[in-house]
């Protein structure tokens, strides 16, 4: 499902490697890495701190949008508000 939705998924493990986790990450096009220790997991972070680059084409939509009509002239049918104090 994430795949399908295009989710992509990375993961640091702070352990030992897990395959259901590089198997996500690397069906998804995430990325995943094994911290070695506190100087590999601040490089590991930054890594995935900056956002991934854009795709090369990006379609437009437009979103179509409007304003009700209003009537220039009120007529006879037209209610009236009022208020009471």
């Amino acid at each position: 499902s994430l795949k399908t939705e295009g989710v992509r998924c990375s993961v640091i493990g702070l352990a030992s490697e897990l395959h259901v986790c590089k198997r996500m990450a690397t069906s998804t096009g995430g990325e995943h890495g094994v911290v070695l220790d506190d100087k590999h997991f601040l490089e590991q972070l930054k890594a995935h701190v900056d956002p991934p680059a854009a795709a090369t084409r990006l379609d437009a939509a437009l979103v179509k949008m409007g304003f009700p009509h209003h009537a220039l002239h009120s007529t006879g049918t037209d209610t009236v508000i009022s208020v009471c104090m």
